[in-house]
């Protein structure tokens, strides 16, 4: 029963930034902002499950004329296969993280350290 209540605590503190956008105290107790600053103007941009070998490179040459940033979620088994294409983007100043690998594998897992761990411009 303590490993259940264990993994339970360990599933919601993993998953509780999610509720960061339409919990004010959630956000205040990890320290994330919930709006951009008085007079700032911007928007979110992600980029889910790459990186993609045709669509990256137009997309970093895109926020770079624009002077824009944005955040990757690479996925593994893609970053194996581009791997200087996913250094490229950190190289850039955008914000990395990983969603995984196709293996569930914790071996695999651990093939790839993480491109970067800058925070979000």
């Amino acid at each position: 029963m303590r490993a259940l209540t264990a993994a339970g605590a360990l599933i919601a503190a993993w998953s509780s930034p999610a509720l960061a956008p339409i919990a004010p105290p959630v956000a205040a107790a990890l320290a994330l902002p919930r709006r951009l600053p008085d007079g700032a103007l911007g928007a979110a941009l992600t980029f889910d499950d790459g990186p993609h070998a045709q669509g990256t490179p137009a997309i970093l040459e895109q926020l770079r004329a624009a002077g824009a940033r944005a955040t990757f979620f690479l996925v593994g088994e893609q970053v194996e296969r581009h791997r200087a294409l996913a250094a490229e983007i950190a190289a850039a100043g955008h914000a990395v993280t990983a969603t995984g690998t196709a293996s569930s594998s914790a071996s695999a897992r651990a093939r790839w350290p993480p491109i970067s761990t800058a925070p979000p411009p």
